[in-house]
């Protein structure tokens, strides 16, 4: 049966609608699904994961709060493309959770442009003001604002800077119950590259000089009661110490000692060095030990006479651009140069066989002290000096070389210097500490220090200053001398974790205080306020990824019973053969506090308990049920704790439920949520799980039982490629079984109907680079309100571009076109 013109017109129409229909559902849901590549799951319990960085470029480094009336508020670091040849512009981006829904992202803070406006910290107080630390630039800021504003740029007070030294790192921040801000960060303290200090060697341990403070090394190197022969410094920056009882080797976080049993040739090791290939070669009483470090290596190897050295007992080593070694021997003296020995005795010129100093000069000549005089050679000829030439005594003890080509020659009666023409003698007469001079060595500065068998002498051309036990030195006898130009080995220009706080709300700040004082790198500061308003502090040792320098050594907690005026003893948390990282604290039941880190060279996740408020702990153990992310050098991965309303401490890492890896069901990384009950572990539960990783998962609670959590993710095709990646923030939801506390009477939380961000940048204590703005304030690219007018058109686009249709075909537009594309090929 043939249908009418008028049947098949209006299927036409309804076929155009359903096919309009269709094609505007597709769009939506083709732009909601290439919004995240991740594949979401979580437990019961917890809600869906939202992605909140929805409307920036790279966004990470996410942190949460919740107020008492259970309302929670999240920052991370993002950023915007600026105009044409301006880069990458870095702001803080900030979300409230109203109790249905996330507002949509709003830029609040900018400082700088290209990866210096980040790591933000977020709490809030019982009247309802925000507070956030961030690193600007070099600097880290405090600013505060009242929730109901948060959402406005120019809302945020004017930042206060709380770093002094211009290279703060991390920071986190605390409110008391009484309203004091409590501030933690870490920052370089180490940045001036002219900063140096004097190793100083005795007969019972070494000593450490800054120029204006001593510190004492003997009992933590093992080093009370020995004798120390000789101090070198690597290239590295680590102290190498020949001493009477072994090798020992000091970077600035860890002593490590060498002895017959590792491959020296004896335990008495009186000289040390090393060539331009990094090996080290110590002078003993049975030979020359060769130490390589360097990967399939013959690690040690020793020369002695058979070989081709002069005498097993060898006292001195001097090295020639990096490659020809020269021994001091009680034989004579031996030159290697990788393949060859030549030795040299009184039968070819030298002074005496009894060798006891070397050095040798920019020219390659060789001097050498001796019992009997000393001896210069330059390759070709020998040349003696002694008393009759104006040495003050013919048994050499020390030599050393000044920047001026001057030789400083150390005697039993007084020091001599030597500059080519003529020779100068110094005694007691002049201020020398005593005549038996036992070391010397010349700073970077040109002073002369010179060690004695009654105390340590320095001279600066001018004057003479002496230094004994009363001033700090280990022992009067000084043995050995060597200036410290890299302070810091293990973590060189690493920081050191300080603290402020703020009782008028962020006015003014109490002056910085080093909790840390650490020699390796003090990084990752988390604070947490007991119940009493006692301050709690950790952090890592070692490994600072910003200096790109150092290595894991410990973790720290450190404590203040009075809101941070004075502050106890820290405890530092340490593992055989391995080392604490990425620890946590939280605050239990009855204030029992509870640190949770994981290790580094397997998966496990370890709590230790304190009833003391950290004076005393409970021995390490592994949290049941679950495999930490695997490490990685230079992690800046860490964890989280919060505390609910009934003293269950709620901890968020990252990893892999164990039963999953023992079915090798799952492979993704898990955010997971697992939960102390005063009395145990409860199982874990998953969060998120990603193919995308997550990382930096923080957690907080509000009004006793409400949890929030929030991570980053970024793109595994682009993990260590911010400029290309998609680094996404996310956060989720849920409920603890504990009590709800009464909600706190909260301003109504809400979007203006006109939004208009101002720039709000640091105060002028240190300036930033100028940006260019246009009309609002901010440079271009952020969100302003043409931003949400065109986000909403493009939204809104396919929903018109269906009413079109609809109206085509409701008026036969499109019946008649069709009709006469049809016609053309009748």
């Amino acid at each position: 049966m043939m249908k009418s013109s008028e049947e098949r017109n209006r299927g036409l129409e309804i076929s155009c609608g359903f096919a309009g229909l269709i094609l505007v559902v597709g769009f939506l849901l083709g732009g909601l699904s290439g919004s995240s590549t991740s594949v979401m799951a979580q437990t019961e319990g917890w809600s869906e994961p939202g992605l909140l960085s929805t409307n920036t470029a790279n966004s990470w480094w996410s942190d949460v709060a919740v107020d008492g009336a259970g309302r929670a508020y999240v920052v991370w670091m993002s950023g915007r493309s600026g105009r044409t040849g301006e880069g990458v512009l870095d702001l803080l981006m900030y979300s409230t959770w109203d109790g249905r829904a996330w507002s949509e992202p709003n830029d609040i803070i900018l400082t700088a442009r290209g990866g210096y406006t980040i790591r933000p910290a977020i709490a809030v107080d019982a009247n309802g003001t925000l507070h956030i630390t961030y690193r600007g630039t070099t600097q880290i800021y405090h600013t505060s604002t009242p929730t109901a504003n948060a959402w406005n740029a120019s809302a945020w007070g004017s930042s206060y800077r709380i770093s002094g030294s211009g290279n703060g790192y991390y920071s986190d921040v605390a409110v008391d119950s009484t309203g004091a801000i409590h501030v933690v960060w870490n920052e370089s303290v180490t940045d001036n590259p002219d900063e140096k200090a004097l190793w100083v060697g005795t007969s019972g341990g070494v000593s450490t000089y800054d120029g204006e403070e001593w510190h004492l090394h003997g009992s933590q190197a093992g080093l009370d009661g020995h004798e120390i022969y000789t101090i070198l410094e690597s290239p590295d920056g680590a102290q190498w110490l020949g001493t009477a009882s072994g090798a020992v080797r000091f970077d600035g976080a860890t002593w490590k000692t060498y002895t017959v049993q590792d491959g020296l040739p004896d335990e008495h090791v009186y000289a040390v060095a090393q060539d331009s290939d990094g090996v080290i070669w110590f002078g003993t009483g049975n030979g020359v030990g060769r130490y390589d470090a360097q990967p399939d290596a013959l690690e040690w190897s020793t020369y002695t006479t058979m070989h081709g050295l002069a005498d097993n007992r060898v006292t001195a080593i001097g090295v020639y651009e990096g490659r020809l070694l020269w021994f001091g021997t009680a034989g004579g003296v031996s030159r290697y140069d990788g393949r060859m020995w030549i030795n040299y005795t009184v039968a070819e010129g030298l002074a005496d066989n009894s060798v006891t100093a070397l050095v040798v000069d920019s020219e390659g000549k060789v001097w050498i002290g001796t019992e009997n005089g000393v001896s210069r050679y330059d390759g070709q000829a020998w040349v003696t000096y002694t008393t009759r030439d104006g040495l003050s005594d013919n048994h050499v003890t020390a030599l050393a070389l000044d920047q001026e080509g001057g030789v400083w020659v150390g005697t039993r009666h007084g020091v001599s210097r030597y500059d080519s023409r003529q020779w100068l003698t110094y005694t007691t007469d002049d201020g020398l500490a005593n005549n038996h001079v036992t070391a010397l060595a010349v700073d970077s500065e040109g002073v002369l220090w010179a060690g004695t068998e009654r105390g340590l002498s320095r001279y600066d051309g001018y004057r003479w200053i002496t230094y004994t036990t009363r001033d700090g030195l280990v022992s009067d006898q000084v043995t050995a001398i060597a200036e410290d130009r890299i302070l810091n080995a293990a973590c060189s220009n690493c920081a050191d974790v300080f603290y402020r706080r703020s009782t008028d709300g962020g006015q003014t700040w109490s002056l910085p205080v080093n909790l840390s004082k650490s020699y390796p790198g003090s990084v990752k500061p988390q604070i947490r306020i007991d119940s009493r308003d006692g301050v709690h502090v950790v952090w890592e040792e070692g490994e600072d990824w910003y200096a790109a320098a150092g290595y894991p050594v410990a973790s720290v907690h450190r404590y203040s019973p009075d809101a941070g005026n004075t502050w106890a003893r820290p405890t530092v948390f340490s593992a055989p053969g391995d080392t604490p990282q990425q620890i946590t604290l939280g605050v239990g039941r009855e204030g029992e506090l509870i640190v949770v880190w994981r290790l580094v060279s397997t998966d496990g996740i370890f709590y230790q308990r304190s009833t003391d408020n950290g004076g005393t702990w409970s021995e390490p153990t592994r949290i049941p049920g679950v495999e930490a992310k695997e490490w990685l050098p230079m992690s800046l991965d860490g964890c989280d704790a919060a505390t609910d309303s009934d003293g269950n401490v709620h901890l968020l890492v990252l990893g892999r439920l164990s039963s999953d890896v023992e079915k090798e069901k799952e492979v993704d990384l898990s955010v997971l949520h697992i939960e102390w009950d005063g009395e145990q572990w409860l199982p874990a539960k998953k969060v998120f799980t990603s193919i995308d990783p997550p990382e930096w998962p923080r957690i907080a609670i509000g009004r006793g039982n409400k949890l929030f959590a929030t991570w980053f993710t970024r793109d595994k095709e682009h993990i260590w490629d911010s400029a290309r990646g998609r680094y996404q923030v996310w956060a989720a939801y849920s409920q603890s079984r504990s009590s709800a506390q009464t909600p706190v009477p909260f301003p109504t939380v809400g979007l203006a109907p006109t939004f208009t961000p101002q720039s709000n940048a640091p105060s002028a204590a240190t300036p930033f680079p100028a940006l260019a703005s246009e009309g609002s304030g901010l440079p271009s690219g952020l969100d302003t309100e043409r931003d949400e007018l065109l986000r909403l058109a493009i939204a809104l686009s396919p929903i018109g571009a269906l009413i079109l249709v609809v109206v085509f075909i409701r008026f036969g537009w499109v019946r008649r076109a069709f009709a006469r594309f049809l016609s053309r090929f009748r």
